[in-house]
């Protein structure tokens, strides 16, 4: 699937246009996005066009005063004999005075309609490509549409980080037309656009760019969700809660990952995609209702903060996705998970995330010699049964210690606990320390670990939280 952008115009017009390829693709169109769709179709490719209308082209014309085709600005245009080899229209706000009609649109919300667009079409077909024609429209709205394509770019890289791959995003122009008008044909050229985006939570960097550290990141991110669902009513507080709860979510999972804690990833990320994108869809859906209530003036959505909420889920579904591809995703508590899976697994993640593996490492290491150690030395070992590491430390149970916590990769002596295979038990007199540690750290069988009940504790995510 291939998706193109372009600002439509209304005006019937066809110009002759060309793609200049191993031979020449030629034909005559009101817009180049239908002759590129044409050319894609031909190469065996599915193509949808959508084209941009500013709600300003419908008071254009002798009798364009009629300001009433603003409620209804869709039919307006469908009525219209004119480009109807689009797929789709997206009717946007404008700014400026039209037949002395006055229109209060903001660029920001410009920006928006254009990016919750690209999002829904994104979710909905998943396409291995958007083209951006800039060839019409004023540069209002062509500004718009690129920093709304630069937000697409991040938004689908993060959500699709684990596939090693990007939506492929491109520009495309015409030769000039105006003062032209005589040349005949029109060449289509394209250009390929590349966006730098990094693995780093949307939010966060959104909230040091613009408090500086001086609020407290709790309190800060229950105000900016009040900017998007800012009712009273029981709906809107429904949808603050669940859009909170993931975010949360979001960001325990980030700090999990971040901060080198494989077990504790386990615990965090074990949500269901499609929940995520439902909420994706519901942001969208009521931000919308806003928008398009009025199309003579928008209301100022903020365009940071939505922008990076949903660059935030996105982010969410990209990390989860990175948990499935290496099979950590269906977690069993109950059951736990073995050392050499699990490191395994996280030290592909970090590596993908662009982490130092070090710290990993280090305690992987760390934790099977404390095994192998105890191993050698305990007379009466309860093999089959959960143990908790402060036992095998020969230690006294405490309250969890954050500094610990996060010095050993999460696997912290009081909410750690370990389950020793009996396929231990001849390997403790026939193996050194040495090889009886690099047999625990390699062998699937050889243990199994997991988190007591501490693991939902409020202190725990708080932890998270305040590492970010």
């Amino acid at each position: 699937m291939v998706i193109v952008y372009q600002v439509g115009r209304l005006r019937g017009e066809k110009k002759t246009f060309f793609v200049r390829d191993a031979s020449v693709f030629k034909r005559e169109a009101e817009l180049s996005s239908f002759v590129l769709k044409e050319y894609m179709k031909a190469q065996g490719k599915e193509v949808e066009v959508v084209l941009v209308y500013p709600v300003s082209i419908v008071l254009e014309g002798k009798d364009g005063k009629d300001a009433t085709r603003l409620s209804c600005p869709r039919d307006y245009i469908n009525e219209k004999p004119f480009e109807k080899e689009r797929d789709h229209l997206l009717v946007v706000h404008s700014l400026g005075t039209y037949q002395n009609v006055e229109l209060k649109g903001w660029y920001d919300d410009i920006v928006l309609e254009l990016f919750f667009d690209m999002v829904k079409r994104y979710l909905d077909s998943t396409p291995e490509a958007v083209y951006f024609d800039i060839s019409s429209g004023q540069n209002i709205y062509i500004a718009a549409m690129m920093e709304a394509a630069s937000y697409l770019a991040i938004f689908t890289k993060l959500l699709s980080w684990a596939e090693n791959k990007s939506l492929q995003i491109f520009t495309i122009f015409s030769d000039p037309i105006i003062g032209r008008e005589n040349v005949g044909e029109y060449e289509i050229h394209i250009e390929k656009r590349f966006y730098d985006v990094s693995f780093t939570s949307p939010l966060i960097s959104l909230f040091k760019r613009t408090e500086n550290n001086t609020r407290n990141f709790e309190n800060w991110l229950n105000i900016i969700l009040k900017s998007i669902y800012n009712g009273d009513d029981e709906q809107q507080k429904v949808a603050k809660k669940s859009l909170l709860e993931k975010l949360r979510q979001s960001l325990t999972l980030y700090s999990s990952i971040m901060n080198s804690l494989p077990l504790c990833a386990c615990y965090m990320g074990r949500q269901v995609v499609e929940e995520i994108k439902q909420e994706i869809s519901r942001l969208i859906e009521d931000a919308e209702k806003k928008l398009y209530s009025n199309y003579e003036f928008s209301p100022r959505l903020n365009k940071e903060i939505y922008t990076s909420v949903l660059c935030q889920l996105a982010i969410y579904i990209g990390m989860i996705e990175l948990l499935k591809r290496n099979n950590l995703h269906n977690f069993n508590p109950n059951d736990g998970i073995d050392l050499k899976s699990l490191s395994e697994a996280f030290r592909d993640i970090l590596s993908k995330v662009g982490q130092n593996t070090m710290l990993l490492m280090n305690e992987t290491d760390y934790f099977a010699r404390t095994i192998a150690g105890y191993l050698k030395n305990q007379k009466n070992v309860r093999f089959g049964e959960w143990l908790n590491m402060y036992e095998i430390l020969n230690s006294k149970p405490e309250e969890p210690h954050e500094r610990n916590f996060f010095a050993h990769a999460g696997l912290e002596r009081n909410i750690t606990q370990v389950i020793l295979n009996d396929c231990l038990i001849d390997r403790i007199e026939n193996l050194s320390l040495p090889r009886l540690k690099d047999f625990i750290k390699n062998e699937p069988k050889a243990i199994r670990i997991r988190y007591r009940d501490f693991y939902g504790s409020n202190k725990l995510k708080a932890w998270l939280m305040s590492n970010l």
